[in-house]
C-alpha cells in the first residue's frame, strides 16, 4: 500500500473536529462525505490511522470492528497547522 498524506490529513481533520478525549469509532470512511475518500476501504483507512499513530500525530486504538480515535496530539495539531499554512 502506498502512504497517501492526503488521507492523513482527513483522517486528522476528522479527528479535530470530533474527537474530544472521548473514543470516537472510524470503522469505514462514511464520516468523510464531502471528500474524495468517502469509499476507501476499511483496510486502507486502518492502515493510514495506524501509521499516523505511529508518527505520532494521534492517539487510537484498533479492534475488529475497526478503528477509535481518541484524540490529535501536540505533532498532529501542528501537521494540520502546517497543511494549512502551504496552502494559503
Amino acid at each position: 500500500m502506498k502512504r497517501d498524506l492526503d488521507l492523513i490529513r482527513e483522517i486528522l481533520l476528522f479527528a479535530e473536529n470530533n474527537c474530544d478525549g472521548r473514543q470516537m469509532p472510524l470503522a469505514d470512511a462514511s464520516k468523510f462525505q464531502n471528500s474524495k475518500y468517502h469509499s476507501v476501504t476499511r483496510p486502507v483507512l486502518r492502515e493510514h490511522i495506524e501509521l499516523a499513530q505511529e508518527r505520532g500525530l494521534l492517539t487510537a486504538s484498533h479492534h475488529s470492528g475497526g478503528s477509535h480515535i481518541h484524540r490529535l496530539t501536540w505533532d498532529g495539531h501542528d501537521f494540520l497547522a502546517n497543511a494549512r499554512s502551504s496552502q494559503a
